[in-house]
């Protein structure tokens, strides 16, 4: 395992009171969730809103010829080189995704690209695999990256199922060519247990499965009716997809050192997930649990230890 230092061991923050910038910004993240997965409305407000100079739109070219949407920030020469890659439903348009892009771009002065995975964003177009394909994809994305930037390999950050993603891609040939390391905030172990977030009762839950009626015209009810039928689509047994996508039966032929992080009290994908690649004891993967981050609001919930972790792992701030 790569020796990273003070990680795992550094002092996690106190508890804090919520305030009304709290609250705004859960507001956000709401309006968020839904208007960057309405394709109109993510046009929209990615035109309105976009990251700032010197950063460009980019497309990458997948495996199979799609043409994923990302954003691309150049780094300092000679700098390292970051991939970041969203979640369910997360796009590299929205609040949470942009503040933490940027503050990794000024920090460390990286170059990074965020790529919009398939069905979202502004790749909405191509529709999700489960991992199947995205994992692949995240290959793609590192070369595009590694041209771009003159990185040798670069670091691929991933987030709820783009940390599952980033996962699964550290285990496919050519990983260790392409990656120096993987960071999965908050992912998922096995994609058959987190289709059961389909019966969340809470706001979030609801709109989760509002979102999947809407992007499949009503076809399905939640999220293991939309692997069912992607299923059908690619071909594939239900099983054999919930498998390729499930980080937990992979994790032992990682070629490259991974990082988890998850946190207790995270509502959408339960720590029982991190425990579960804990318990797996793949010999290249490190797995730390946290009090709090809700889900991927370490930034937020625990500034100072996440400043410090993420500098234990890309290395120190300009």
């Amino acid at each position: 395992m790569e020796s990273l230092g003070a990680f795992g061991t550094i002092p996690f923050d106190h508890p804090r009171r919520r305030r009304a910038a709290d609250a705004w910004a859960d507001v956000k993240a709401g309006l968020d969730f839904v208007a960057h997965n309405l394709p109109r409305a993510h046009r929209f407000f990615s035109r309105v809103n976009p990251y700032p100079r010197p950063w460009r739109a980019v497309r990458v070219v997948a495996e199979d010829g799609a043409r994923l949407a990302a954003v691309y920030g150049p780094g300092k020469p000679g700098a390292g080189a970051l991939l970041l890659v969203p979640g369910t439903f997360q796009t590299k348009d929205d609040t949470s995704r942009k503040r933490r892009a940027l503050d990794l771009w000024r920090r460390f002065g990286l170059h990074v690209l965020v790529l919009d995975q398939r069905g979202f964003g502004g790749s909405h177009a191509h529709a999700p695999t489960g991992g199947r394909q995205e994992a692949r994809d995240v290959h793609a994305a590192a070369d595009w990256l590694r041209q771009e930037s003159g990185a040798a390999r670069v670091t691929v950050w991933g987030e709820s199922l783009g940390g599952a993603v980033a996962l699964l891609a550290g285990t496919l040939p050519g990983a260790s060519e392409r990656f120096e390391r993987v960071v999965a905030w908050s992912p998922f172990a096995d994609l058959a247990l987190a289709t059961r977030a389909a019966r969340d009762p809470s706001i979030l839950g609801r709109m989760y499965r509002w979102l999947i009626r809407e992007r499949t015209r009503g076809a399905v009810q939640d999220f293991h009716g939309f692997l069912t039928l992607r299923a059908q689509a690619l071909g594939v047994p239900l099983e054999d997809l919930l498998r390729a996508g499930s980080p937990v039966a992979h994790c032992h032929a990682l070629q490259v050192p991974a990082f988890v992080l998850h946190a207790e009290d995270d509502p959408v994908v339960p720590v029982s997930h991190a425990k579960l690649l804990l318990d797996a004891r793949a010999p290249r993967l490190a797995v730390q649990i946290v009090p709090r981050g809700r889900h991927l609001d370490f930034d937020r919930e625990a500034p100072h230890w996440y400043a410090a972790t993420t500098a234990a792992i890309l290395g120190p701030p300009l």
